[in-house]
């Protein structure tokens, strides 16, 4: 924008006429010429946004023993970023096997090989995925995720779909259904991707589905954070720090605090216990005093604690009658429905006081809110294979897990 002023006066010559000559005598030009300029930029930031969409949330393949037999997922991407973006792969825990939908039936199909097979090639009880239908890949861990597609400008189009092929070669396999769960990631490529937990802002994500990998500034771990049907961002995985202390730059803290190095033993039978145990494929367990930054004591018998260890801009849910844990419940209304949509898939158990440290691991997950019940108990939201509890009571000084939603 430019706005521009300008005034003249000017008074002109006159002539004189004297007896000897004609004499023309000029006036000078007594007057203002003003020429004063200003700009200003007028700037319009539209925001990132993306989603993610699957063809199917189940593919299921059927053959009989001594065959190959595969199947495709395809994998939508839409994003407006104008540095492209990156999909990836990888499994949800750090066990690849497809197991029996029968506990009872041990044996299992692996995904441990190294380098690419065929469908000629692939041994006997083994899976993969391909990028070609032809070359297949074992399925990366979770946490060594697999690059399936990246780019770096801006789509042409509304969306892009890659297709990615799984295969299994079965042997003299026990009859059934064997099952496994991958996790398709999507993330921006700014200089910056991906993002920070500390900085992201939940309106950056505009359709219930969308969703983001955030780093956690504080031990780079990366969190896979969507947008739910109760219109909040959740984290999609347990929060999974530990032998870190914590300030209000970079966590959710009034001041300082301390979390101890990890310690599957460290839950033991005590008021206001400070303990933290970081598994491998599930995630974090801590006790309320913990996951409330010290404020969840013993002395703490009803209300809300307003901190956490949770990353600057973002909380514990609220649990109890009436919390978040209860109005996600009411959207994701069965185990299934909770665990697919909002990825509540790593059911972690609790880590007791007693001498067998882990318990109910792989069919019941707690996890923690931020008000108490009374003097020993805070409220939890507990999931197990065929219910949901939004409202329960958990003993303050077991190892529960956390998912942290943004504030």
């Amino acid at each position: 924008m430019k706005i521009s002023t300008q005034k003249a006066i000017g008074i002109f010559s006159a002539s004189l006429l004297t007896t000897a000559a004609a004499v023309y005598i000029y006036s000078p030009v007594i007057g203002t010429h003003a020429d004063s300029s200003a700009t200003t930029d007028i700037n319009l930031t539209v925001g990132e946004v993306m989603s993610l969409t699957l063809s199917t949330d189940a593919l299921n393949l059927s053959t009989s023993p001594n065959n190959f037999v595969s199947g495709v997922v395809s994998a939508t991407a839409s994003t407006n970023s104008q540095y492209g973006y990156t999909l990836t792969l990888e499994d949800v825990d750090s066990n690849t096997n497809m197991v029996h939908t029968n506990e009872n039936i041990s044996a299992v199909v692996t995904s441990n090989f190294e380098g690419t097979k065929t469908s000629a090639t692939m041994d006997n009880n083994t899976w993969g995925y391909s990028l070609d239908a032809t070359d297949f890949s074992k399925i990366p861990v979770n946490g060594s995720a697999a690059t399936i597609k990246t780019t770096n400008v801006p789509m042409t189009a509304a969306s892009e779909t890659t297709d990615v092929t799984f295969g299994a070669k079965v042997g003299n396999l026990t009859s059934g259904t064997y099952t496994d769960k991958v996790l398709f990631t999507m993330y921006t490529n700014g200089q910056d991707s991906p993002a920070t937990m500390q900085s992201f802002n939940c309106m950056d994500l505009e359709n219930v589905g969308d969703s983001v990998v955030l780093k956690d500034t504080r031990d780079d771990n990366e969190y896979t954070v969507k947008l739910l049907a109760d219109g909040k961002c959740w984290m999609t995985e347990n929060l999974r720090i530990a032998n870190k202390t914590l300030t209000s730059e970079d966590s959710d803290v009034a001041s300082e605090f301390t979390i101890p190095a990890s310690n599957e033993f460290g839950f033991l039978d005590q008021n206001n216990v400070n303990n933290a145990y970081i598994d491998e494929t599930y995630g974090g367990f801590y006790t309320w005093y913990t996951a409330t930054a010290g404020e969840g004591t013993n002395t703490v018998t009803t209300g809300t604690v307003e901190h956490s260890i949770c990353p600057k801009g973002w909380r514990l849910p609220t649990g109890g009658e009436g919390g978040e844990y209860e109005t996600l419940s009411s959207f994701y209304t069965t185990p299934a429905s909770m665990q697919d949509v909002p990825a509540f898939t790593l059911a972690g158990g609790v880590y007791p006081y007693s001498t067998s440290p882990h318990q109910a691991a792989g069919y019941q997950g707690y996890y923690w809110a931020s008000n108490a019940q009374d003097g020993s108990s805070a409220r939890s939201f507990v999931l197990d294979n065929s219910s949901l509890y939004p409202t329960a009571g958990y003993n303050k000084i077991l190892g529960g897990s956390m998912r942290c939603v943004a504030r």
